[in-house]
C-alpha cells in the first residue's frame, strides 16, 4: 500500500514538473480573493464567477433580477505555473469544485476539473 501511495505522489509530481519546464513561475503564492488571481486565469474557466462572498446563483430557481454568475471564488493557490482555483457552483444542488489551471505562454488553460 505504501509503494502504490508513493508512486501516485511521485506520478503526480512529476506531471506539473515536465510541463513547467519552461515555466517562467517560480515559488508558491495563494489567493484569498479573486480580484488578486493572476490575469486571465479566472477568464479561462469559461463562466462568470464571483468574488468570495458576494451573490451568486447558489440554486437553480433564477429570481427576478438581473442574471448572478453560476459560481463563487472560494480560494486558489498556485504553485510555479500551476494554478488550483476552488469554487462554488450553483444549480440543482449546490457543490465545491477544484480546476486545475497551468500557466501556457501567455495565458491559463483548465487541465483538470474535480
Amino acid at each position: 500500500m505504501r509503494i502504490a501511495g508513493g508512486f501516485a505522489g511521485l506520478a503526480l509530481g512529476l506531471l506539473p514538473a515536465c510541463a513547467q519546464a519552461a515555466c517562467p513561475l517560480t515559488g508558491s503564492q495563494s489567493f484569498a480573493r479573486l480580484a488578486d488571481l493572476p490575469a486571465g486565469a479566472a477568464a479561462a474557466l469559461g463562466f462568470r464567477i464571483a468574488e468570495r462572498g458576494t451573490r451568486f446563483e447558489a440554486t437553480d430557481n433564477l429570481g427576478p433580477e438581473p442574471r448572478l454568475p453560476s459560481a463563487r471564488f472560494v480560494a486558489a493557490r498556485r504553485t510555479g505555473c500551476t494554478l488550483a482555483l476552488r469554487y462554488e457552483q450553483g444549480g440543482i444542488a449546490l457543490t465545491q469544485q477544484t480546476a486545475l489551471l497551468e500557466r501556457s505562454g501567455n495565458r491559463w488553460v483548465v487541465l483538470r476539473r474535480r
